[in-house]
């Protein structure tokens, strides 16, 4: 039996969830306080109510860079990413965070001695935070993933993985490397996200601001623990001291939805749910290709195939492996069509945290600073086709021309032997 039952078959914003009533416009009820919750955190205890932060337009990221260590945050040509002491530098300035993190006493070398019971507290509300921004990927960056492929992103490359955040062009986007073709194939599949635009600038301000500082804290409150210490160097997400797993985000997302929905979602729950409404709602491509055997670009980016999704979420795998500039920004626009349809402000505009919140999203529309429209159920279908026909039409031109000019010298040359042959035959009388 379905989980899942329609109670408002017109628009298809109510449904029952395993006989809880839940309501679309309550999920942008979930969206809005997990900002709030976020910034909250972000400028009280995480940042501790200092004035610090890193401007976010035109960074740069070579998406071929697979040097160890690389990230856009270690590009040269990001000149704002340069001082990774910014946290730590206004500790030493403030008097009370001075004090509350540096005893009066030194070590033997003369060097001052830390608090380890203060920047464990700190850590311990830094991963508060941290699990906030796992969720908020979770929920509101387009096709839901699996935990497993999210909690262990590393936002810089390392020798045994490729970084799973990118900037293309003005979207922070995520990439989980996991579909389930990829164990068939042995090769990983590349599924990109947009993050939201209050997301994105957090999760740059925390990397370019506050990790520097959670390093030094890993370093003094677990000298001896390497693992730790790698973790805070280069995973996306950490909680405290492991990385998140799971059933502790699904802990946290039924948290965080038991507030205003009818009951707690937790990630397999959510997968059912968001699936649904988004099929409904803002379908994307799915509307152009209707039958099971043909993937679409939310069903990829949800890590099933469409076959999967019409049998159990909301109710041929083909291979990608690295998207090209053509079939990525329909993988952004997944995303984004989710965040526009929940009225929050979508990824790839850059904008200040303070600026992007989902208060702000109907004055952001309404002076056409972001996008309002996403692809409703037969709603700029046309539109669509048209725009990909127009590409397969320029990319059928072009390989129409090669062959022709591959084959002129050919048909020239056997023209020349035709003439000749006919040249060289005896002339009736």
């Amino acid at each position: 039996m379905p989980r899942i039952v329609w109670t408002d078959h017109e628009n298809y914003h109510t449904m029952r969830y395993l006989g809880n009533v839940i309501e679309f416009s309550e999920i942008h009820n979930v969206f809005e306080q997990m900002e709030k919750d976020a910034i909250c955190l972000w400028e009280t205890q995480v940042l501790m109510n200092c004035k610090l932060s890193v401007k976010t337009q035109n960074i740069c990221d070579d998406l071929t860079n697979s040097t160890v260590g690389y990230s856009f945050l270690t590009d040269p040509r990001n000149t704002q990413f340069q001082s990774r002491d910014l946290l730590f530098s206004e500790i030493f300035r403030n008097d009370a965070l001075r004090k509350q993190f540096i005893t009066d006493r030194t070590d033997s070398d003369g060097r001052p001695i830390w608090n380890t019971q203060a920047l464990q507290r700190w850590l311990f509300n830094y991963s508060k935070f941290e699990g906030l921004l796992l969720a908020s990927i979770e929920m509101k960056a387009g096709s839901p993933g699996r935990g497993t492929e999210i909690t262990c992103l590393e936002y810089k490359n390392t020798r045994t993985r490729i970084r799973g955040l990118y900037m293309m062009g003005n979207h922070l986007a995520i990439l989980r490397q996991y579909h389930k073709s990829s164990s068939i194939s042995g090769v990983d599949k590349v599924i990109p996200h947009s993050v939201d635009a209050v997301t994105s600038d957090l999760i740059i301000q925390n990397l370019a601001i506050a990790r520097p500082f959670a390093e030094i804290a890993a370093y003094l409150c677990y000298p001896d623990n390497n693992d730790v210490q790698g973790r805070y160097n280069s995973c996306l997400f950490i909680n405290n001291k492991e990385l998140f797993t799971t059933t502790g985000l699904t802990n946290m997302m039924k948290t965080l939805t038991r507030k205003h929905l009818s009951v707690g979602l937790g990630v397999n729950d959510w997968r059912h749910v968001s699936t649904a409404f988004r099929r409904k709602i803002c379908p994307g491509l799915d509307e152009l290709t209707e039958e099971d055997e043909d993937n679409t670009v939310d069903a990829l980016q949800a890590g099933h195939s469409r076959d999967t999704e019409n049998r159990i979420y909301g109710i041929s795998t083909d291979r990608l492996s690295g998207p090209g500039e053509d079939v990525l920004p329909l993988f952004l626009n997944v995303s984004t069509d989710w965040q526009v349809a929940n009225r929050i402000t979508p990824g790839g505009y850059c904008l200040r945290y303070q600026d992007a919140i989902a208060e702000k999203y109907p004055a952001l529309v309404k002076e056409n600073v972001v996008k309002s429209e996403f692809i409703r159920p037969r709603g700029h279908t046309q539109d669509i086709v048209n725009k990909i026909s127009k590409i397969l039409d320029e990319k059928l031109a072009v390989q129409v021309t090669e062959v022709v000019n591959s084959l002129i010298p050919k048909l020239q040359q056997i023209v020349v032997d035709a003439l000749k042959s006919e040249q060289s035959k005896p002339k009736r009388k």
